[in-house]
């Protein structure tokens, strides 16, 4: 994992989590199949200051990737994560949508 302990979401705090969470796609999608930080990654979704239906849909698209990377489908979960991803950006300007193989 690439995480660090976070604070609260100050302006500079926020910024961070966005630049956490980007670092942790992009490590998952690199390898899914091999990635371990499921749950440091959804704690970190917890610090975003998202409605609570966007922050479900967040979550479940986080759980649906690790439950298809526990199950083989490398495709599956790199699509959950993508479009997490996908989805997070446009709460967040100028963030990179990262892209993996399995």
């Amino acid at each position: 994992m690439t995480g660090q302990q976070l604070s609260l979401p100050t302006a500079h705090g926020l910024q961070r989590i966005w630049e956490e969470i980007d670092a942790e796609l992009a490590v998952a999608l690199a390898d899914v199949e091999a990635y371990i930080g499921w749950s440091y990654l959804e704690s970190v979704l917890d610090y975003l200051p998202i409605e609570s239906g966007e922050y479900s849909l967040a979550i479940n698209r986080l759980r649906n990737g690790r439950r298809y990377a526990a199950e083989g489908e490398c495709g599956a979960a790199e699509f959950e994560l993508r479009q997490l991803s996908r989805r997070l950006a446009t709460k967040s300007d100028g963030r990179a949508i990262p892209t993996g193989t399995c």
